[in-house]
């Protein structure tokens, strides 16, 4: 992850919504749980370099962008 932006940038963006859909799901219990004490961790240290709400559109775009960096292009 270190090494590619492309894949930092999906990985965050995962993590905020996967953050957000949990919260949703379980409540506050949620901000307990080892899951978003891990989530919490990699977003300190890698979010602040993707400061942009993420939106369904907009991630898409940005998986493509990863996929044709680390495959080519379709």
């Amino acid at each position: 992850m270190a090494e590619s932006r492309s894949t930092r940038e999906v990985v965050v963006a995962t993590l905020r919504m996967k953050g957000v859909l949990e919260f949703m799901r379980q409540g506050e219990s949620y901000l307990m749980s080892d899951q978003h004490h891990r989530i919490y961790k990699l977003l300190s240290t890698y979010g602040a370099e993707f400061p942009e709400e993420i939106n369904p559109g907009s991630y898409l775009e940005m998986a493509q962008r990863c996929y044709e960096e680390h495959f080519g292009s379709k």
